[in-house]
């Protein structure tokens, strides 16, 4: 077994967020290696469709039909993309949808707008809320991936 330490860097915010990482390799007799949970970033994404990277973009986080959840191993390469269903896409309460994000482990949500209410949900739960606008959930991934994304812009549309 072998154990390797690393350090990753998120800027949000104008703020540097450091995250140790502890990767814990282990060889299979098939010759995979198993990246552990503890070492990997989870990224949930807005989206329009049920098609994982491939999908729009969603403009607003609650109000999309979908989500994509792509984890991210240390050399930011993808380990696994899901795309799930919004429970909450026909109508929800505040807070509920942050929470359905931090159960499913995500570390980070990007979307393309969200209120200031979801974001500050999101600061308590300890996911870290980005918006950004993208044609693609890849484009997106790039974007983050390439630190072009600095933080969350409030929208302020008459349902926040």
């Amino acid at each position: 077994m072998y154990l390797t330490v690393t350090i990753f860097t998120l800027k949000c915010n104008e703020r540097l967020i450091i995250y140790p990482l502890f990767i814990i390799l282990q060889p299979y007799a098939d010759n995979y290696l198993y990246v552990d949970e503890e070492s990997s970033m989870k990224i949930a994404i807005a989206s329009e469709e049920n098609r994982d990277l491939e999908s729009r973009a969603a403009h607003h986080f609650g109000r999309c039909p979908f989500y994509v959840f792509i984890t991210l191993d240390e050399n930011d390469k993808i380990v696994k993309t899901e795309s799930i269903e919004n429970p909450f896409f026909d109508g929800h309460e505040p807070g509920v949808v942050p929470e359905f994000i931090a159960d499913q482990k995500a570390d980070v949500i990007i979307a393309g707008g969200m209120g200031p209410r979801a974001i500050d949900w999101f600061n308590q739960l300890k996911v870290t809320a980005l918006t950004a606008s993208a044609p693609t959930v890849k484009d997106i991934l790039a974007k983050f991936i390439n630190n072009e994304i600095a933080g969350a812009e409030s929208c302020h549309d008459s349902h926040h």
